[in-house]
């Protein structure tokens, strides 16, 4: 039942028009994959309404660990990149969690910069 509710989320996902997933495969092995999808982003905050650009969001960038540092990483981001270009976006977005720091470090060897923070604070 699990396995059935997992190829139907993708299935729905997949077939989504703002949706791109690109994977690599070597043989039978799955070396990484790219989940990418577009949003709309507000031009004013004051107009909330009216969109103005359109920027691509990464939403997963995942390598097996045993096929890093081969370039299947940067060759996932520039297909990411390039197919958003292709549906209309002028930036492509990510998030890196804080303590991966090497994920960080090799996103901004690729260009990303910050545009913003979001920092966390307990309620308790």
């Amino acid at each position: 039942a699990e396995q059935a509710r997992l190829e139907q989320y993708v299935g729905q996902r997949l077939s989504s028009p703002s949706e791109h997933l690109l994977v690599v495969e070597d043989g039978k092995d799955l070396l990484g994959f790219v989940h990418v999808i577009l949003e709309p982003v507000l031009q004013a905050l004051s107009v909330p309404f009216r969109h103005g650009v359109i920027e691509g969001w990464i939403q997963h960038i995942i390598v097996d660990s045993r096929h890093r540092r081969q370039g299947v990483g940067r060759a996932l981001d520039a297909a990411a990149h390039d197919w958003a270009r292709a549906q209309g976006a002028e930036t492509v977005g990510l998030q890196v969690w804080a303590y991966n720091a090497d994920a960080e470090r090799f996103f901004e060897r690729l260009g990303y910069q910050p545009r913003t923070a979001r920092l966390y604070r307990p309620c308790a």
